[in-house]
Parts: structure tokens; C-alpha cells; sequence
């Protein structure tokens, strides 16, 4: 990713400002589905909401705007294989039925359970 020209902050364009009441909303979306788990527990770590399974291992941690990054996004502790599924399900949730089609049949498979 480009570095910002010195002196200049990065500008959010996902509409998810740090501070504004979409990211507050994000977050919040965010901290119910981690604490719905069992034994859930959420710290600050390196300035950052992030949730650990009981004592110990961490399983969700926000990113919000690292380094002035423009966005917003959840650092998932997962083997490439899930993150995968997870782009391809974006990818289809997004494209045009022509290339939902042309995704689904280069790939040989169905469309990834939700």
C-alpha cells in the first residue's frame, strides 16, 4: 500500500471513520458476536478491542485505521484454506450472475455454505 505524502493523513472511504457512529456500530455488531461465545473475554491489546477464548489465545482483534490506514477490518487467527472460502464467498456475494457462473464452474464446485 502507498505510503501517505508526509504531513498528509489518509481519509477513510469505507464511510467507517474512527470515532463515527458507523464504526460504533461496526464495533458493537463486532463485540456481540465475539461475546456470544462461550468463556469470550475482551481486553485492549496494542490500543485494539480483541477478544481471546477463555484465558488465553486470541481469536478476533479489530484493526481500526492501523497506521492511518483508510479502513477498518478484523484480524482472524485462520489456515489460508478459510480465508480463501471466505474471499470466494465475498467474491460471490458481489458479482453479476455471468460472473457468479463463470466463478462457480472454473472452480468446479458449488457456492461455499454460509
Amino acid at each position: 500500500m502507498p505510503m501517505a505524502a508526509k504531513g498528509r493523513k489518509h481519509r477513510a472511504t469505507s464511510g467507517v471513520d474512527r470515532g463515527s457512529a458507523a464504526r460504533d456500530r461496526l464495533v458493537g455488531r463486532l463485540r456481540q458476536i465475539c461475546m456470544a461465545l462461550p468463556e469470550a473475554k475482551e481486553k485492549l491489546s496494542h490500543g485494539e478491542p480483541t477478544w481471546f477464548a477463555g484465558k488465553g489465545k486470541v481469536f478476533a482483534m479489530l484493526d481500526d485505521h492501523h497506521h492511518g490506514a483508510a479502513h477498518a477490518s478484523v484480524w482472524l487467527p485462520q489456515p489460508f484454506g478459510a480465508v480463501a472460502a471466505l474471499v470466494c464467498e465475498a467474491y460471490l456475494s458481489v458479482a453479476t450472475t455471468k460472473l457468479r457462473s463463470l466463478a462457480l464452474a472454473a472452480a468446479g464446485s458449488v457456492r461455499p455454505q454460509s
